[in-house]
Protein backbone atom coordinates (compact mmCIF):
# COMPACT_ATOMS: atom_id res chain seq x y z
CA UNK A 1 0.00 0.00 0.00
CA UNK A 2 1.47 3.09 -0.92
CA UNK A 3 1.80 5.34 2.28
CA UNK A 4 2.26 9.19 1.89
CA UNK A 5 4.61 11.47 3.61
CA UNK A 6 3.88 12.70 6.35
CA UNK A 7 3.76 16.33 5.71
CA UNK A 8 1.99 15.49 2.41
CA UNK A 9 -1.00 13.87 4.05
CA UNK A 10 -3.37 16.21 5.07
CA UNK A 11 -2.70 18.34 2.00
CA UNK A 12 -3.90 16.04 -1.04
CA UNK A 13 -6.56 17.82 -0.97
CA UNK A 14 -5.49 20.97 -0.75
CA UNK A 15 -2.46 20.22 -3.33
CA UNK A 16 -5.93 18.99 -5.84
CA UNK A 17 -7.82 22.22 -5.12
CA UNK A 18 -4.35 23.90 -6.07
CA UNK A 19 -4.50 21.81 -9.39
CA UNK A 20 -8.38 22.48 -10.24
CA UNK A 21 -7.88 26.71 -9.45
CA UNK A 22 -4.95 26.64 -11.86
CA UNK A 23 -6.26 25.60 -14.86
CA UNK A 24 -9.36 27.46 -14.03
CA UNK A 25 -7.26 30.63 -13.57
CA UNK A 26 -5.34 30.13 -17.39
CA UNK A 27 -9.58 29.27 -18.63
CA UNK A 28 -10.26 32.75 -17.45
CA UNK A 29 -6.92 34.22 -18.53
CA UNK A 30 -6.75 32.60 -22.19
CA UNK A 31 -11.02 33.03 -22.40
CA UNK A 32 -10.93 29.46 -23.15
CA UNK A 33 -14.75 29.36 -23.70
CA UNK A 34 -14.09 31.15 -26.77
CA UNK A 35 -11.41 29.13 -27.64
CA UNK A 36 -11.23 26.12 -30.06
CA UNK A 37 -8.20 23.31 -28.69
CA UNK A 38 -8.17 22.43 -32.02
CA UNK A 39 -6.14 25.61 -33.01
CA UNK A 40 -3.12 26.78 -30.95
CA UNK A 41 -3.29 28.96 -28.11
CA UNK A 42 0.27 29.99 -28.96
CA UNK A 43 1.06 32.32 -31.86
CA UNK A 44 2.91 30.52 -34.58
CA UNK A 45 6.45 33.08 -34.78
CA UNK A 46 9.38 31.29 -32.66
CA UNK A 47 9.99 28.05 -31.57
CA UNK A 48 6.09 27.04 -31.18
CA UNK A 49 6.22 25.87 -35.42
CA UNK A 50 8.79 23.69 -34.52
CA UNK A 51 7.50 22.32 -31.07
CA UNK A 52 4.63 21.35 -32.80
CA UNK A 53 5.99 19.46 -35.73
CA UNK A 54 7.59 17.82 -33.03
CA UNK A 55 4.71 17.08 -31.29
CA UNK A 56 2.36 15.80 -35.04
CA UNK A 57 5.99 13.31 -35.33
CA UNK A 58 5.09 12.26 -31.92
CA UNK A 59 1.53 11.31 -32.49
CA UNK A 60 1.92 9.97 -35.88
CA UNK A 61 5.47 7.90 -35.07
CA UNK A 62 5.65 7.52 -31.77
CA UNK A 63 7.99 9.60 -31.12
CA UNK A 64 9.77 12.94 -31.93
CA UNK A 65 12.62 12.03 -33.61
CA UNK A 66 11.87 10.79 -36.71
CA UNK A 67 9.22 12.84 -39.38
CA UNK A 68 8.73 11.87 -42.95
CA UNK A 69 6.46 14.48 -43.26
CA UNK A 70 9.31 16.85 -42.64
CA UNK A 71 12.98 17.32 -44.88
CA UNK A 72 12.17 16.09 -48.22
CA UNK A 73 13.38 13.70 -49.54
CA UNK A 74 14.45 11.43 -46.89
CA UNK A 75 12.33 12.82 -44.16
CA UNK A 76 13.59 14.68 -40.79
CA UNK A 77 15.78 13.01 -38.65
CA UNK A 78 16.87 15.34 -35.20
CA UNK A 79 18.76 12.24 -33.50
CA UNK A 80 21.66 14.12 -33.34
CA UNK A 81 20.01 17.43 -31.35
CA UNK A 82 21.72 17.05 -27.35
CA UNK A 83 19.22 19.87 -26.08
CA UNK A 84 16.14 17.19 -26.58
CA UNK A 85 18.24 14.30 -24.26
CA UNK A 86 16.57 16.34 -21.72
CA UNK A 87 12.61 16.72 -22.81
CA UNK A 88 12.33 13.05 -22.75
CA UNK A 89 9.64 13.36 -19.65
CA UNK A 90 8.43 16.39 -21.55
CA UNK A 91 7.77 14.58 -24.71
CA UNK A 92 6.44 11.07 -22.92
CA UNK A 93 4.06 13.30 -21.33
CA UNK A 94 2.84 14.83 -24.82
CA UNK A 95 2.77 11.00 -25.80
CA UNK A 96 0.00 10.02 -23.30
CA UNK A 97 -1.54 12.61 -23.78
CA UNK A 98 -1.96 11.64 -27.15
CA UNK A 99 -3.38 8.50 -26.35
CA UNK A 100 -6.49 10.00 -26.34
CA UNK A 101 -6.20 12.51 -28.96
CA UNK A 102 -4.34 12.19 -32.62
CA UNK A 103 -5.06 16.35 -32.88
CA UNK A 104 -1.18 18.31 -32.54
CA UNK A 105 -2.95 21.11 -31.13
CA UNK A 106 -5.12 19.46 -29.07
CA UNK A 107 -2.46 17.73 -27.27
CA UNK A 108 -0.45 20.46 -27.53
CA UNK A 109 -3.11 22.81 -25.96
CA UNK A 110 -3.60 20.17 -23.44
CA UNK A 111 0.17 19.90 -22.23
CA UNK A 112 -0.11 23.82 -21.97
CA UNK A 113 -2.83 23.73 -19.93
CA UNK A 114 -1.37 20.30 -17.28
CA UNK A 115 1.75 22.52 -16.84
CA UNK A 116 -0.44 25.18 -15.48
CA UNK A 117 -1.69 22.68 -12.79
CA UNK A 118 1.69 21.35 -12.18
CA UNK A 119 3.82 24.20 -11.66
CA UNK A 120 0.87 25.11 -8.84
CA UNK A 121 0.93 21.86 -7.20
CA UNK A 122 4.80 22.02 -7.03
CA UNK A 123 4.70 25.59 -5.80
CA UNK A 124 2.48 24.49 -3.13
CA UNK A 125 4.31 21.47 -2.51
CA UNK A 126 7.29 23.49 -1.89
CA UNK A 127 5.70 25.88 0.48
CA UNK A 128 4.34 23.46 2.54
CA UNK A 129 7.57 21.74 2.91
CA UNK A 130 9.04 25.17 4.10
CA UNK A 131 6.87 25.49 6.45
CA UNK A 132 4.04 27.39 5.50
CA UNK A 133 0.46 26.45 6.22
CA UNK A 134 -2.03 25.12 3.75
CA UNK A 135 -3.96 28.39 3.37
CA UNK A 136 -1.08 30.65 2.58
CA UNK A 137 0.59 27.84 0.59
CA UNK A 138 -2.14 27.75 -1.42
CA UNK A 139 -2.98 31.31 -2.33
CA UNK A 140 0.79 32.12 -2.90
CA UNK A 141 0.79 29.00 -5.37
CA UNK A 142 -2.41 30.18 -7.48
CA UNK A 143 -0.62 33.80 -7.17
Amino acid sequence: MLTLPRWLRGDLGAAIGVALGSVALAAVAFELWNADLGLPLSDTRGDATFIEGLVKAILDNGWFLSNQDLGAPVGQHIHDMINFSASNLQFGLIWVIGLFSSDPATVLNLYYLLGFALVGVAAFLVLRRLGVSPGPAAVCALL
